[in-house]
């Protein structure tokens, strides 16, 4: 049984990531704002957007006494927006990378290069030269129905279940706003059409059905705006027949604006995880911020059920699909990810967002000028399901952010990390530390 669990997480956690919206209750991103435009046609505006990202980082991991990495990578991104009319729009955006990650490292695979140096986006080597198309859409609001079809960045709610805008979904959007406060979507969405090989799959592992997985994902979403608060609930189907997949996530969140903001999410998981393993699990969240004036103070809890028998034919571990990104943490649960969930296909640790996870954060905000503005968090987590012989404790986290605008599209930031790791990463562990600093431009 538990290499069928390893099957079926392989698979979704490597062809399965899909999210459905880029704000907290939108079904799908929107248009880019409106650039100075040029006349292409008669009746045809078109605007050109694009930014440029250059950053330098050094990280240290838990290994004892492990030496620190050094590295410089890039990202650049060019998008085109084309309105033919008032009810019809498209927009194509092209970005370096590939379908691994959308940044390349300094030195690597150019000449003179060692060729050998890693990336923050695990899986695979890039270079400056490689190209992938990061959305492809066609967008059609006549007034009462709207649709959207192609290649775009879609999230679900607070990225504890979904959030694919690193890199897009295959989809088709049909949406409806009743009323200004009132948003209906469907979407269907083509996660896998059975091009994965076995030769990415361990030796040994019995993946042949793999070859003809055919996953989609049909989500239906309602969200209400009622005066400062927001209501949201959706339900989202993952559907294959090749791996007897019939999964639902169910999800419910509220939020709410003002002096004191707060928002709150549920997401539960039930059905049939693939290979006759049942799934059932769930993952929350909660989080306030009090707006002070010059200061915002906030704190947030987070929890995400974890597999407590990996022999048995339940599946109690919070499946999520988030992109290569941070969410509640730099270094628990993202750079060095929970240490008992490992991908199953690279061996590397993967973003693991809330899933077995349970987070405390403390967090404040502010500004040291209009130009300049600062976060720090403090984080404290734990294992809810460990391995044979692990300890529960993670350790304690300290983040620190500082964002400078140097000018109109540029500016400068400065990300720093402290991980006093505790024995979930072994016996007496080093202390983990990330510190990067980039340069954007965007226009």
């Amino acid at each position: 049984m538990r290499s069928m669990k390893k099957t079926i997480i392989a698979a979704l956690s490597t062809s399965l990531v899909l999210g459905f919206t880029a704000s907290a209750f939108a079904i799908h991103g929107t248009m880019p704002a409106e650039k100075a435009g040029v006349v292409a046609s008669e009746g045809v505006r078109v605007a050109i957007d694009g930014a440029l990202r250059f950053r330098g980082r050094t990280q240290k991991d838990t290994n004892k006494d492990s030496s620190a990495r050094e590295f410089y990578d890039g990202r650049v991104r060019l998008g085109v927006k084309a309105q033919t009319s008032d009810a019809a729009s498209a927009y194509v955006q092209l970005e370096t990378g590939d379908n691994n990650g959308d940044t390349w490292t300094w030195g690597q695979n150019t000449a003179g290069g060692s060729g050998n140096a890693s990336t923050l986006n695990r899986g695979g080597t890039k270079d400056d030269n490689d190209l992938t198309l990061l959305q492809a859409w066609i967008n059609y609001d006549p007034g009462v129905v709207g649709l959207k079809a192609g290649h775009m960045p879609l999230a679900l709610g607070n990225n504890l279940w979904f959030d694919h805008r690193a890199s897009g979904d295959d989809a088709i959007v049909v949406y409806a706003d009743p009323s200004a406060n009132t948003h209906i979507g469907l979407l269907t969405i083509k996660l896998d059409e059975g091009n994965i090989s076995e030769g990415a799959f361990p030796t040994g592992e019995n993946i042949t059905a793999r070859a003809a997985n055919d996953i989609d994902a049909y989500v239906a979403l309602l969200n209400q705006k009622m005066g400062a608060m927001s209501l949201g609930g959706d339900i989202t189907l993952l559907k294959s027949s090749d791996l007897n997949l019939e999964m639902y996530n169910i999800g419910v969140r509220v939020a709410g604006k003002g002096k004191v903001s707060w928002k709150a999410e549920v997401d539960y998981q039930t059905g049939d995880a693939g290979l006759n393993i049942d799934q059932d699990a769930y993952a929350a969240l909660a989080e306030i911020s009090v707006d002070l004036g010059a200061l915002k103070v906030g704190g947030l809890v987070g929890y995400g059920t974890g597999d407590d028998n990996a022999a048995d034919t339940d599946q109690e571990q919070f499946v999520n699909f988030l992109s290569d990104v941070r969410y509640q943490s730099t270094l628990m649960g993202y750079i060095y990810a929970i240490p008992t969930l490992a991908n199953p296909v690279t061996g590397d640790p993967m973003n693991t967002g809330l899933a077995n996870l349970f987070l405390i954060q403390a967090n404040a905000s502010g500004k040291i000028t209009d130009d300049i503005s600062w976060k720090a968090r403090l984080n404290y987590a734990t294992l809810n399901e460990t391995a044979p012989g692990q300890d529960d404790a993670l350790g304690i986290e300290l983040e620190g952010f500082l964002t400078w605008k140097l000018s109109a599209g540029l500016s400068y930031g400065i990300e720093a990390a402290y991980l006093i790791a505790d024995d979930a990463y072994g016996t007496d562990p080093d202390d983990a530390y990330f510190l990067r600093h980039n340069l954007t431009l965007a226009f």
